[in-house]
């Protein structure tokens, strides 16, 4: 009697077990949701942080900082999660809310913040915005002994560069003249050659008047 009775439990519970089964279908259908998520990463300069807005979530699915182990179960289409420092490469799971397929992980995504240089308003990048260790976003930290160093370097390589060409356009002008008088030697000498002869007469003839 006891053997048919757990017999007769089994047979009332197979339809429910295969029911309950998570489908390949079902799994491709939540990660075409996740693929479809956004990021957008919002600097704050006062608090040196990131707020991320996560866009086009979906109610299948959850998804969990793996980085800082925070899970965000958010119920809608959107979150809004701060407190992300610059230059992280952040790490998202993102698990199943099917009760078929429950906490099964569909994808993972990652998110780069980027490196933030603060001295980027200090004095010492005065002018200097376009050098790479005066960006805002620098693409990798420097401190700020190194980023004085490499301005300093540069400034002077900028002065002495200054000098440099200044003497070449004064040694320029003197070329140009050497250059005019080789090529017109021959009109420019006895021009010369005449015009110091008459300044000679005219001096001696002014001197035999008196």
């Amino acid at each position: 009697m006891k053997k048919i009775l757990i017999l007769l439990i089994c047979l009332c519970l197979v339809p429910t077990i295969v029911s309950a089964s998570c489908t390949d279908k079902e799994i491709i259908n939540m990660t075409s949701f996740v693929k479809n998520v956004n990021f957008t990463p919002i600097f704050d300069e006062n608090t040196e942080t990131f707020t991320i807005i996560v866009s086009n979530l979906d109610s299948s699915f959850y998804f969990i900082d793996t980085t800082n182990n925070i899970t965000y179960n958010t119920i809608g289409d959107e979150a809004i999660i701060s407190g992300y420092k610059p230059g992280v490469n952040y790490r998202f799971k993102f698990l199943s809310r099917n009760p078929n397929c429950i906490d099964r992980v569909l994808s993972s995504r990652y998110v780069e913040t980027p490196v933030y240089n603060k001295y980027y308003k200090n004095p010492i990048c005065n002018g200097m915005g376009e050098y790479k260790f005066c960006k805002k976003w620098p693409g990798y930290s420097y401190s700020y002994e190194t980023i004085k160093s490499e301005v300093e370097k540069v400034k002077k390589q900028t002065n002495d560069n200054g000098k440099e060409e200044k003497e070449e356009k004064v040694m320029g002008i003197y070329d140009y003249i050497i250059y005019i008088y080789s090529r017109y030697y021959f009109i420019i000498l006895p021009a010369l050659i005449l015009i110091i002869i008459f300044i000679i007469v005219k001096k001696k003839k002014k001197y035999e008047l008196f």
